[in-house]
């Protein structure tokens, strides 16, 4: 079985003084890169849409990341005229909020940030992670190397986390079976 390499997107708040990691696909981060890379060059489909919605409308939209599950950061992207609201994964807020150049602002619900948030040191080396912001293959992956480096507490925490997931999938998927 194959596995999908990941990325991780590192946010901070507008003092930088905490952060948070959003993991990503890598197709996502090399989209990432790119941008970054090339900033004037944006020829992408999302770029071209994006300016003719700006260009034909007046809308008010927001981005909101709300939840972590899993190891994945879910979010809505709200009018905030008419109140509709539409699901958006985590990083692909993140990606249009980079793409509208902060016209579509982001933001992340003040419980769930201070949550997940760690400090942020633009020097550091690495970045702590919630264990519930990591993927499934990312857990296996570090439990792995604590298993190597004969890290059996760790080990041990992340096992038992991967086992939870195992549970609440198990749970959900008898749940819509008994629905049907």
């Amino acid at each position: 079985m194959g596995e999908e390499k990941e990325g991780l997107l590192i946010l901070t708040d507008s003092f930088q003084e905490r952060q948070i990691a959003v993991p990503c696909s890598s197709k996502m981060f090399d989209e990432f890169k790119s941008r970054m890379n090339n900033p004037k060059h944006q020829t992408e489909l999302s770029d071209i849409l994006f300016n003719v919605i700006k260009w034909q409308t007046e809308l008010s939209l927001e981005l909101v990341i709300i939840n972590v599950d899993n190891g994945h950061y879910s979010a809505i992207l709200s009018n905030t005229d008419s109140l509709e609201q539409v699901p958006i994964d985590g990083a692909q807020a993140v990606l249009l909020n980079y793409i509208s150049k902060d016209k579509i602002p982001l933001f992340i619900e003040e419980k769930l940030f201070l949550k997940q948030s760690s400090v942020y040191d633009m020097k550091a080396k690495g970045v702590s992670l919630p264990v519930n912001t990591l993927s499934s293959s990312m857990l296996r992956k570090a439990m792995e190397k604590a298993i190597e480096a004969e890290n059996y507490e760790l080990a041990s925490q992340l096992r038992d986390e991967l086992n939870r997931r195992q549970t609440n999938t198990h749970e959900n998927n008898a749940t819509e079976e008994s629905s049907k």
